[in-house]
């Protein structure tokens, strides 16, 4: 009998570190990450600034931070990646209850300051083994970053949201978004305005 109490203490230790057990859906541990589009441009001619825009929907009902990253691929060939904090929020959203109620700002406290995200109803959809596939309330923060790329002709842009697929998500594929380039603008000139630029 002296045996049983370490042994019940064990198992439940052990389930508690179990990732399944951690990642099975369960609605307070979740966020979704979603590309939304890309704006471009060519600021010179081996250059394109890029600028991703993405969603990140926030499930969790505590202070919680997911590090993941986020990557631009030219042609499907990296050309630049970081790390992004996917969420770290309070989700005071998930107070409300029905569709109605659910509107007004939530907090992300993605460093100083505190940044202001919306309410939005989301419907979760977890494993067959999560403990609900009700919708829900959530906090839901867009997001953008601009980033300078070295430009060599490439057809096709495209920026991928946690590549490694460190976070799990109830929905895994609207993480990346593509889009073809157009090509470069050639500034067409006559000689006769060229002869003018050098003119005494």
């Amino acid at each position: 009998m002296k045996y049983v109490l370490p042994i019940v203490l064990l198992l439940v230790l052990a389930l508690a570190q179990n990732p399944t057990a951690q990642e099975n859906g369960d609605p307070i541990s979740w966020a979704d990450l979603r590309a939304d589009t890309i704006i471009f441009d060519f600021p010179a001619p081996d250059s394109l600034l890029v600028r991703c825009q993405f969603s990140i929907f926030n499930g969790t009902f505590s202070d919680t931070i997911i590090v993941s990253e986020i990557g631009i691929f030219l042609d499907d060939v990296p050309v630049w990646g970081e790390p992004i904090d996917v969420t770290k929020s309070m989700n005071n959203c998930h107070v409300f209850s029905t569709y109605e109620e659910c509107e007004g700002e939530c907090n992300y406290l993605i460093g100083p300051p505190i940044e202001v995200g919306d309410c939005t109803w989301y419907i979760y959809m977890g494993p067959p083994d999560s403990v609900t596939h009700e919708p829900g309330c959530v906090c839901m923060k867009k997001w953008g970053i601009s980033r300078t790329v070295y430009y060599t002709g490439q057809d096709i842009v495209k920026f991928v949201l946690d590549p490694a697929d460190v976070v799990w998500e109830p929905n895994e594929s609207d993480n990346s978004f593509s889009t073809h380039l157009r090509p470069v603008s050639v500034r067409k000139e006559t000689w006769g305005k060229i002869k003018s630029l050098y003119a005494e």
